[in-house]
């Protein structure tokens, strides 16, 4: 699929922390051509070249800084919504129903470009490694999750063990009543299990 292609298809659609007129001007940066994308908008870049100018240094001059500007404040609202992101996590129970709507379904190829861009973006202010990590650990918590929701029981697998898809046999791995119990003995138990029970309201004793 070609995914810029995709994104001027769907330039004009409604909702996001970006306006219209915000994807038009990156498009058509990111195209290297100075112009807007669509004929209502050609206000939004001006005239940059020097044709438009007609030589006139002190406008190209203008244009250039104003153009600066906007990519400045597209920058920072970027940001600010990545910010936003743990509140989300933290509380939105169904987060993962975000981008899984059948009535709106997202192309999984926009979805992998979307997520290679929020990691490109989270390492400019956050170390790699860590970000990586970050990612892999959620990756491992999601599949203890799902193991836990088909068999009742924890799994505690290193990451290599669910990218290799060799999760181990229900029967060989503690129930999750028996984690509970632990935690009641008092009993230390990995953290991984500490969420996984509160997700079952089973680690305050919830049913």
């Amino acid at each position: 699929m070609d995914v810029a292609l995709f994104l001027e298809e769907k330039v004009d659609r409604d909702g996001g922390f970006l306006t219209v007129q915000d994807r038009e001007f990156l498009l058509s940066r990111a195209d290297g051509d100075i112009r807007a994308l669509h004929k209502n908008n050609t206000r939004l870049l001006g005239k940059l070249n020097e044709e438009m100018y007609d030589g006139n240094k002190e406008e190209r001059k203008k244009e250039q800084n104003r153009i600066r500007q906007r990519r400045h404040r597209i920058r920072n609202r970027t940001k600010d919504a990545i910010l936003d992101f743990p509140y989300l996590m933290y509380a939105l129970d169904d987060l993962e129903q975000t981008l899984d709507d059948e009535n709106d379904p997202v192309d999984p190829d926009i979805a992998e470009a979307a997520a290679a861009s929020f990691f490109k973006a989270l390492t400019s202010i956050a170390d790699r490694d860590q970000v990586m990590w970050s990612v892999l650990d959620m990756v491992r918590l999601d599949a203890q999750l799902e193991f836990a929701r088909e068999h009742y029981a924890f799994a505690d697998v290193t990451i290599d063990a669910v990218l290799n898809d060799d999760m181990p046999d229900p029967d060989d791995c503690p129930s999750l009543f028996e984690l509970k119990r632990r935690v009641q003995d008092g009993e230390e138990i990995p953290e991984e299990a500490k969420e996984i029970l509160s997700v079952f309201g089973l680690l305050t004793g919830e049913l």
